[in-house]
């Protein structure tokens, strides 16, 4: 029997094989350019995919995290590189997807811990031991995050290159199911203090409280987002962003076990990126690059 090609093909088999490759992408006019035994091109971030209308129906849980997932103008529609990257990795598994969000961060820990199934998978996953027992999570990342935070302009800070660079500072992020900060940080709070907010829009409220004064620095888990808020925000030009000493942080697209065919998506999103050099982080350049445009 051979595997299954598309999301509503009976059966699958465990032996397939994952060849992708996070190196040799080439840009080229400015546009991300997928290169394997087959090419894709993603022309646009936003654009959507009508997969086969027999196909399955993946039901992904998003959250807001600019520049990666943001919201449409019409207050309910996800859009931005991470929902291009997976419509487009969805129509190759031959399904459909329905987006199911915004859910806050914490509430997603909690469909995990008890196990409900209204969802099959969800993005912008790391691996953690809380939640690791949920999830199957694919062979490759789709995004390399770098840790970062950011400070204000007039901050002698230009470089972190130890904890006694930061010692002292008051550092903002989000309240999460499960790691909110590397051991860089975790492990040394005798030397820093934090301060979490809840809720959503986060890093727009911690931006503010560090441009007034009441933090010293805000963290985010990947070199994208201070920066894309920054501009929207119109702040840009008053902050500095700055990468933190500590091993990347790797964001997988995942599907949950407590799902009856998550087992079998996983299998047929390796098939479908088989051979694959995706670029996001070309999209996700040119995504903020069209956002700057817009504020000039």
């Amino acid at each position: 029997m051979k595997p299954p090609t598309s999301c509503h093909e009976p059966g699958f088999l465990s032996f397939l094989t994952y060849r992708k490759v996070l190196s040799g992408v080439k840009t080229i006019m400015g546009k991300a350019k997928v290169i394997a035994s087959f090419t894709v091109v993603l022309i646009s971030v936003g654009m959507t995919f009508a997969g086969p209308t027999n196909a399955e129906t993946i039901r992904m849980a998003w959250f807001a995290v600019p520049p990666h997932v943001t919201v449409a103008e019409d207050g309910v529609t996800p859009q931005g590189p991470t929902i291009t990257l997976f419509n487009a990795i969805a129509q190759k598994m031959g399904c459909t997807v329905d987006w199911h969000g915004p859910l806050p961060l914490n509430r997603l820990g909690l469909y995990q811990e008890r196990r409900q199934s209204e969802i099959d998978g969800t993005i912008l996953h790391i691996k953690t031991p809380a939640i690791l027992p949920y999830l199957y999570y694919p062979k490759e990342p789709y995004l390399i995050g770098k840790p970062s935070i950011a400070v204000r302009v007039d901050d002698p800070l230009t470089s972190v290159k130890t904890i006694e660079d930061i010692q002292g500072y008051r550092i903002g992020f989000v309240k999460t199911f499960s790691m909110s900060y590397p051991a860089f940080i975790k492990n040394n709070l005798d030397k820093v203090a934090i301060d979490d907010l809840t809720g959503e829009n986060w890093t727009s409220r911690n931006l503010a409280k560090l441009l007034s004064n009441r933090l010293d620095a805000v963290y985010e888990r990947n070199q994208y987002t201070l920066g894309y808020q920054a501009i929207i925000d119109d702040v840009e030009d008053r902050i500095r962003i700055l990468e933190l000493p500590v091993e990347p942080i790797l964001h997988y697209f995942v599907f949950h076990k407590n799902s009856d065919k998550g087992k079998r998506l996983l299998e047929l999103y390796e098939k479908a990126v088989a051979g694959m050099t995706i670029d996001y982080d070309g999209m996700v350049r040119k995504e903020m690059d069209r956002l700057r445009a817009t504020r000039q």
